[in-house]
């Protein structure tokens, strides 16, 4: 595929093959008063036989490539020639081999909770040199690079909490070629062999980024002729890579079996750092010259096969977690964070229970209605808590947020007070749901209501607590709360001038490992969303989600299309239809556009959650007072909250429900 958009989701991509042509022999010379033969033709270079793209995008969603191979052809033979005043022609290089699981040139790919395994590039031999007085030399033999994935042509690519295992890469050997017998032993002789690189993955050169989350290579090889083989796990030819609490283990190459070139790791496991130069990241130290211990790779439940890592291994609890991934490669039930502290790798040893793997939704109501505060499980629907945060008899309304703040692996909720009270934040528990803070984000005579978001900021593993001014207050005040002190530790404008009211969420759009702040504007300012650096406070982005419509605009975010980056999520404010879109975090494309509520016309708050548990965000959606909900579906009428799945924002049925015939609005987030 050139030029487009690939999905693959929960699929098995297996036994396909990319079969590279033969040479053609070069001619022959005439008589000994004939030119020089001439040189056999190269072999053909196979390419992507489980998935060829180029200038793409492609998202790889719980799904298998397995036992794909690229076969390059063989070197044409070079003609033979008696003349003696002239060179015999020399064989035909062997093709290459690339890429036999993925083989992704330019464009974006996203590999989330996969494995890619099996897949076998072989390189073929080159070509026989021809016969004649002044000698002739074989073809070189054919390269085999990146046999589980090929990056190329400035690609950007990330993998997270996946596995490249047991790849293949098999260099093809140089053809024989023939000494001149005019002078004798002068000229002549076999080509060289090929080259064997990145058994599990191989990256071009400057201009490509490679990004590896919470994965395992383990098990690659890459063998050539006469020990040549190198990166028997990853092969760097002066790309940007980035290993984030990823396991290099059991790899093969006569050299530098792990990973050749530079890496910039943090929380990573080498167990050979021959060949590598890797520079200290800022997620935790790193593990190297150590067995980590892994065990074949088998079913150890989910979808996708995996290697889990022994009692007693080095990767047990040293990992980081900064993107506060909620689960392993596997999927629900099995936690990221299972025994205290992640483990290094795509596999997470499940330590006791498994709290904290269920995801939760809080779903909060606009004013003039007495409803509490609901929280579900994210996958059954399952009510797991209601209480009202403020008290029985507050009226105020309560915008709602999830993060895990207290940094327990366990999502906690976050409530912000609605108009007609105090910017009274407080934070509950998720596993007792009971309050462990609570402030005034500002002034206590403030009385306009406060948006809410979560998000780790500052990279201590724990979700900061954002906060945004509604209408009244100045200029759209955001402000951030440090996780763990409570005390402010950033605030600025959003919207300088305008008094409507800012909306928040918080996500990494911009791949640093930490939270950026996405902001909407209220009603009176168009649908204006802006987007700051976690970190640095800078402005990354500033669009218009709806045109010149000026009923301001809700937020979310959240990895849609599996690219490892955050993605804005808007929602139009009243006076439009229900209007959803997806914009592509980094990039600021638009993804997906659909409307949630029919006809309706109160806006549409938006949120995301992992419902499946596929490692992707999925949209969450409540719309604005006026539409009247039942408890559950109902013929011709809408669920209190709707759910839209990645990567397609595509419905799905909901599980969550709210009091019967209540029409209030909706405030709805999760993790």
């Amino acid at each position: 595929m050139t030029g487009g958009v690939l999905t693959i989701s929960a699929s098995r991509i297996a036994n396909n093959r990319a079969i590279g042509g033969n040479g053609g022999f070069g001619s022959n010379g005439i008589g000994t008063a004939a030119g020089a033969s001439g040189a056999g033709g190269a072999g053909g270079t196979a390419q992507g036989a489980g998935v060829f793209a180029a200038a793409s995008t492609v998202t790889l969603v719980q799904s298998t490539v397995l036992d794909n191979a690229s076969i390059g052809g063989i070197g044409g033979g070079g003609g033979s020639t008696s003349n003696t005043a002239f060179f015999v022609g020399s064989g035909g290089a062997g093709g290459a081999a690339q890429g036999a699981g993925l083989f992704i040139s330019g464009g974006t790919v996203g590999v989330t909770a996969s494995t890619l395994a099996g897949n076998r590039n072989t390189g073929n031999t080159g070509g026989p040199g021809g016969t004649g007085p002044k000698g002739s030399v074989g073809g070189t033999g054919g390269s085999a690079q990146g046999s589980g994935t090929f990056l190329s042509g400035g690609v950007t690519a990330t993998f997270t909490n996946s596995t490249i295992s047991s790849n293949l890469g098999t260099a093809g050997a140089g053809g024989p070629g023939q000494l001149a017998t005019l002078p004798p032993g002068s000229f002549g002789g076999p080509g060289s062999n090929g080259l064997a690189q990145g058994g599990g993955i191989w990256v071009e050169g400057p201009g490509n980024t490679l990004t590896l989350r919470n994965s395992t290579v383990a098990a690659n090889q890459s063998n050539a002729p006469n020990a040549g083989g190198v990166g028997g796990g990853v092969f760097n030819g002066g790309g940007t890579v980035t290993a984030i609490s990823t396991l290099f283990g059991d790899n093969v190459a006569a050299t530098s079996p792990d990973f050749t070139g530079v890496v910039t790791a943090s929380a990573s496991l080498f167990e050979s750092a021959a060949g590598a130069t890797i520079l200290a990241g800022p997620y935790g130290p790193n593990i190297i010259g150590q067995d980590a211990g892994l065990g074949p790779l088998t079913a150890n439940g989910g979808p996708t096969p995996t290697q889990a890592i022994a009692p007693g291994s080095p990767a047990f609890n040293t990992g980081a977690n900064p993107f506060l991934l909620r689960l392993d490669q596997h999927g629900a039930p099995f936690a990221r964070n299972s025994g205290g502290a992640p483990d290094i790798g795509a596999f997470e040893a499940q330590v006791g229970n498994n709290i904290g793997a269920e995801g939760i939704v809080a779903v909060g109501t606009d004013g003039g209605a007495l409803q509490p505060v609901r929280v579900f499980a994210s996958s059954s629907g399952a009510q797991l808590a209601a209480f009202f945060p403020f008290g029985a008899g507050y009226l105020g309304g309560v915008r709602v947020a999830v993060g895990d703040v207290n940094g327990d692996g366990v999502p906690d909720v976050i409530v912000g007070a609605g108009p007609g009270a105090a910017p009274h934040v407080k934070v509950f528990d998720g596993r007792t749901f009971q309050e462990i803070a609570s402030f005034f984000a500002y002034d206590a005579g403030f009385h306009g209501g406060v948006f809410v978001a979560a998000g780790d900021v500052n990279g201590d593993g724990k979700a900061d607590i954002i906060t945004g001014a509604d209408a009244g207050a100045p200029g759209g005040h955001v402000k951030v709360f440090d996780a763990v002190t409570r005390t402010e530790v950033r605030s600025f404008f959003a919207f300088p001038g305008f008094a409507g009211g800012v909306r928040v969420a918080a996500g990494d759009v911009n791949g640093d490992g930490k939270a950026d702040l996405i902001t909407g504007a209220g009603p009176g300012a168009g649908a204006h969303v802006k987007v700051f650096d976690g970190f640095s406070g800078a402005e990354l982005a500033s669009f218009f989600a709806y045109g010149n419509f000026a009923g301001g605009v809700y937020v979310a975010a959240g990895d849609i299309n599996g690219d490892g980056r955050a993605d804005v999520i808007t929602g139009a404010g009243p006076g439009a239809g229900p209007h959803v879109k997806v914009f592509n975090g980094p990039g600021g494309s638009e993804l997906a556009s659909l409307f949630a509520f029919g006809n309706f016309t109160g806006g549409v708050r938006v949120g995301t959650a992992d419902i499946n548990g596929d490692g992707l965000a999925d949209v969450l959606t409540g719309t604005g007072s006026g539409l009247v909900r039942f408890a559950v579906s109902q013929a011709g009428t809408s669920p209190p909250v709707k759910v839209f799945q990645s990567p397609l924002a595509q419905e799905v049925p909901s599980p969550f429900a709210l009091d019967a015939l209540f029409a209030g609005g909706l405030f709805v987030a999760g993790f």
